[in-house]
């Protein structure tokens, strides 16, 4: 009964799968499998985005089956719950317990990487909190697939808050790695943007812009007839254009990368 009725809520229908849940548990009241069928039920309330529904099965869960194998579970999907139904604040504290509580549980990278975002995404002075959190993730978890993710939006949120540099350090740690993925493209060009960036603020940027055309260039020497060696030529000509007000022969340059 219980893997007919996951059936029917992999086949997106939550009511069907809802109402076989509910016969097991006037079935077998006392099977072993019930903490696994209830939680099943406030899954369903999921798919239908019934958010507070889903939060009151959560609730009712934790506090019928406090000590099962499967609460780090519901603790998660509660929190994921509340953050769908508008309730960030206790989202944010949930997650962040959950990761204190059950850091060995394979969803507590998720919880800490959804306790950065929250800071990225309020930007501003939480970028440093945000850098702080992704830096958690990667050095706690290095083994989990989120942990390249997590170098990247560290060195965004280092970008955030204006610290190039530190930002920098963050993109070469994953342009050094010998894998090359979609990923290290990304964080070729967050390179070299971020080199561009950095003394921007000054009169004499053209070194900073020289070695910025060295990094977009290693994109085009990777795959010269693709989407990211484009976007990379792109790149080269605004450095060549910046470099031009200094030295008009830029200019020429800029135009043969745009070309």
């Amino acid at each position: 009964m219980l893997l007919v009725g996951q059936g029917y809520a992999d086949a997106e229908n939550p009511d069907r799968a809802r109402a076989l849940f509910k016969e097991f548990t006037e079935l077998f009241p006392d099977s072993e499998l019930r903490p696994e069928v209830e939680l099943a039920i406030a899954q369903t309330r999921e798919q239908e985005s019934d958010w507070p529904a889903a939060i009151g099965a959560y609730e009712a869960w934790l506090d019928h089956f406090a000590t099962n194998r499967l609460r780090p579970q519901a603790e998660f999907y509660r929190a994921l719950a509340d953050f769908h139904a508008g309730n960030e604040t206790n989202a944010l504290t949930q997650l962040t317990n959950f990761v204190a509580q059950f850091g060995t549980n394979e969803l507590a990278p998720l919880a800490q990487w959804w306790v950065a975002d929250y800071y990225y995404r309020k930007g501003g002075e939480f970028y440093l909190a945000a850098e702080t959190g992704y830096k958690v993730l990667f050095q706690t978890w290095r083994s989990s697939p989120l942990a390249d993710e997590a170098w990247m939006m560290a060195g965004r949120a280092a970008l955030g808050r204006q610290d190039y540099p530190t930002a920098i350090g963050y993109f070469t740690k994953l342009t050094s790695n010998p894998n090359w993925s979609p990923l290290k493209i990304q964080a070729t060009f967050a390179y070299g943007s971020a080199l561009v960036l950095r003394d921007s603020g000054q009169t004499n940027t053209s070194a900073s812009l020289r070695e910025a055309i060295q990094v977009f260039d290693t994109i085009i020497e990777s795959g010269t007839n693709t989407e990211q060696a484009a976007l990379a030529w792109g790149e080269i000509g605004k450095c060549y254009f910046q470099l031009g007000a200094q030295e008009e022969r830029y200019y020429e340059l800029a135009s043969n990368a745009y070309l």
